[in-house]
């Protein structure tokens, strides 16, 4: 095969959503070993828990998704095979359905949303969903995209940790300190708005208030 004598070398990837480069800086561990990337994921990372490009949580995609833990299949393979053309989601900030509604039109592209985004996207300054502003959080947060900074992963990272906010209105921190209920919960207050909180109304800080927006605006 080409991949296992060059391709893997050369940063090619193998499938859509296995970035072996990626794999490669962010697992220290098997930088020196002498199995194939994507023969070490496939036989242990995913297994492991590791993630196979920034933006597929394979842990968290069989939570979500207990049909998938139940039936057996491997997590990526599941994605890739039925889970994005189903609309599912590959961690709790990218949706893909979204996604590609706003930004895609070309055929092969509409088939792999989180591939566009990963390699294009986000570079062009394209947003994983409605709530979180890549531009804005770049700038705001000084990361250069130019560089392969991600500011996703950034914020999936740390963000929320250092109270980063995804955009000029939506404030972590009041958030939580304004719905007890998501703070009882120990949800992620962005993935809670995203999911479920914009869609019930709720406030995303304290300079915008939802009902009178709607209201005023219908």
């Amino acid at each position: 095969l080409h991949y296992l004598n060059h391709g893997e070398k050369e940063g090619r990837n193998p499938c859509p959503y296995f970035f072996p480069n990626w794999y490669r800086i962010t697992n220290v561990d098997v930088q020196s070993s002498k199995t194939s990337l994507l023969q070490h994921y496939i036989q242990h990372g995913e297994a492991e828990g590791r993630k196979p490009n920034p933006y597929f949580f394979p842990d968290w995609y069989l939570t979500r998704y207990p049909d998938v833990a139940e039936s057996g299949t491997p997590p990526l393979t599941h994605y890739q095979q039925y889970g994005e053309r189903e609309g599912r989601l590959p961690c709790p900030l990218f949706l893909p359905c979204w996604y590609r509604h706003k930004y895609l039109t070309d055929d092969l592209d509409n088939s792999y949303p989180l591939h566009h985004f990963i390699e294009y996207g986000e570079k062009e300054g394209k947003n994983p969903n409605p709530h979180f502003w890549t531009n804005w959080y770049a700038e705001k947060y000084h990361l250069n995209i130019r560089e392969g900074l991600r500011p996703l992963e950034d914020y999936l990272l740390r963000g929320e940790d250092c109270n980063r906010r995804p955009n000029p209105h939506f404030y972590p921190k009041w958030y939580l300190e304004n719905n007890p209920d998501v703070k009882k919960a120990k949800v992620s207050p962005l993935q809670h708005f995203v999911h479920s909180g914009a869609n019930e109304g709720r406030d995303p800080g304290p300079f915008f208030d939802s009902l009178w927006y709607r209201t005023e605006y219908p």
